[in-house]
């Protein structure tokens, strides 16, 4: 249900819940599964050393890029998928209001065609998806404590 409600208000399509075909919810769990890994305070060599960066992925050590590589794709769908289907519904002029739908309005109103809207498109891209990401993380603690780890 919060869920529902956060697609909602984010993106304005409807759904019925995480586990609903229509949303990206079952990808969003496996993105945010690799996001809170990689969050883990110590995990990465790159927070001490950050020219590991540089270094290619088959390198032994390097297992915070392999898993960087394994949930890139994750993450770009979940970020991009309800991004784009409300940009393509608000050149349709069927889009229901939203946050998304505000950004991409506000940005074609202000940067019209240029290569700032590029820019700014990208930008509130992110911020979509990392409402929708974040939120859907931190509300089910709030609600329930006891989902919280320890």
């Amino acid at each position: 249900m919060v869920t529902a409600i956060i697609y909602y208000i984010t993106y304005g399509k409807r759904i019925s819940g995480m586990n609903d075909p229509e949303a990206v919810t079952p990808v969003a769990r496996i993105a945010l599964e690799g996001i809170s890994i990689v969050l883990i305070p110590g995990i990465s060599w790159l927070e001490y050393f950050p020219l590991t960066r540089h270094i290619t992925s088959w390198v032994p050590g390097t297992a915070t890029k392999k898993l960087a590589e394994k949930y890139a794709l994750y993450v770009r769908k979940v970020r991009d998928e309800p991004y784009d289907e409300t940009k393509a519904a608000l050149e349709k002029g069927t889009a229901t209001p939203s946050l998304a739908a505000s950004l991409i309005e506000q940005n074609h109103e202000m940067y019209g065609e240029t290569e700032e809207e590029k820019i700014y498109d990208e930008i509130a891209r992110n911020v979509a998806a990392e409402r929708l990401g974040l939120t859907s993380l931190h509300v089910p603690v709030h609600v329930r404590p006891s989902w919280h780890w320890n």
